[in-house]
């Protein structure tokens, strides 16, 4: 009954379309979402039980990932009035959801005319890529994923200066870089690779003063996207990166003492 004035599209897990009743509803617990998301969501279990008793209306139908909600806010684009919803929609488990705007929507309507196409699943796949993102939660990743922004480098670009903080986080999309330490090459990086936390570790004051222990240089064209926006990574994924970069630092120490003895 409340003012339509967003449209949803539903991204993971289950929601449930009830038509409004007429009685009085009752004041379910409600609990904000962990995902980003604009959405308060009931209780699941709450919601289920109430559903079965059709204290929130008459059931309608289910819906899943893809399925829209919220139509009726589209109508304030012709009238320019906001609508009211004519059904309610209860999430019958965790449940992330994309939200907008009438006015967005104008946006969007005119970028899909135009034949522009979001890459936002292409950075998610090349996230689930990474050792970094392999197992974190889905609403995580695409939070991550709609921050990362695209960036090109010709060949022999330096990427990332040993003994500096580099200034963001970056992914190798295609193409190839060459690690180097103290002069010596000490490792490749290709498609799903990362670096460059020590911007990240140092600006969450993970570690104070971070610096890189090696170079980054471009070998071909490269296409790279990179992260500035350090306040999108969940803290489970700061620690992470705070473990592997210690872990790499020290590696690649013994790669560069290695390698001086083998020329030597």
């Amino acid at each position: 009954k409340g003012k339509a004035v967003r449209f949803y599209i539903l991204v993971r897990g289950t929601a449930a379309v009830l038509a409004q009743s007429t009685q009085e509803e009752p004041k379910p617990t409600r609990r904000r979402s962990r995902a980003r998301s604009s959405a308060d969501m009931v209780d699941p279990e709450a919601a289920k039980d109430a559903i079965w008793k059709g204290e929130l209306g008459e059931f309608v139908e289910c819906g899943g990932p893809g399925s829209c909600f919220g139509a009726e806010s589209l109508d304030a684009l012709k009238n320019g009035r906001a609508p009211r919803y004519r059904q309610n929609l209860v999430a019958v488990s965790e449940c992330i959801f994309l939200s907008f705007e009438a006015s967005d929507y104008r946006e969007v309507a005119a970028n899909v005319a135009e034949g522009l196409e979001t890459d936002v699943e292409e950075k998610f796949a090349l996230l689930r890529k990474t050792g970094l993102f392999a197992d974190a939660p889905v609403d995580q990743c695409y939070t991550v994923a709609y921050a990362l922004e695209k960036a090109k480098c010709s060949r022999g670009t330096l990427l990332m200066s040993e003994g500096q903080t580099a200034p963001r986080l970056t992914l190798v999309v295609r193409g190839g870089v060459v690690v180097r330490s103290a002069g010596v090459a000490v490792a490749e990086l290709g498609v799903g690779d990362y670096f460059g936390e020590s911007g990240l570790l140092s600006a969450t004051n993970l570690v104070k003063g971070a610096v890189e222990s090696v170079s980054c240089v471009s070998t071909m064209a490269t296409d790279l996207y990179v992260l500035e926006d350090y306040g999108c990574v969940p803290a489970p994924i700061l620690k992470r990166l705070k473990r592997n970069w210690g872990v790499r630092a020290s590696w690649r120490k013994d790669r560069v003492v290695k390698q001086r003895q083998t020329i030597g």
